[in-house]
């Protein structure tokens, strides 16, 4: 499935499915990194889900989720995104998401995360 088939199915999904695609795909396991056990195809699933929450203005019903996946990665890190470092998909740097990598390895520029998640970051 190409990105551009992958997003359109992703729309049809109704908010409440894209929440908890999200919740479920924020969830990370204790001591792995995130997308650690995941292969180069269902990286590209999961994020894709955030750019359609936040294309629907859904980011205040995801927060909990997002301050979760922060956490998780600040303490277990998080492999680099293989279809973003590979050029298959170009996500803009605003879309912190796709940068759990560097936001693991506090390479990230804080002033692109909203907030609420800012001030996770800085303290770590």
């Amino acid at each position: 499935m190409g990105y551009s088939s992958l997003y359109e199915a992703l729309r049809k999904e109704s908010d409440e499915e894209l929440i908890e695609d999200w919740d479920l795909g924020t969830s990370g396991r204790p001591g792995r990194k995130l997308l650690e056990t995941t292969d180069q195809y269902t990286a590209g699933v999961f994020l894709p889900t955030r750019d359609i929450i936040k294309e629907r203005g859904l980011e205040e019903k995801v927060k909990e989720y997002d301050i979760r996946l922060i956490k998780h990665v600040l303490k277990y890190g998080a492999d680099p995104v293989w279809e973003r470092d590979s050029g298959e998909i170009n996500p803009p740097l605003e879309n912190w998401w796709w940068w759990l990598d560097k936001i693991a390895n506090k390479e990230y520029p804080s002033k692109l995360l909203p907030d609420y998640l800012k001030e996770i970051y800085l303290s770590n």
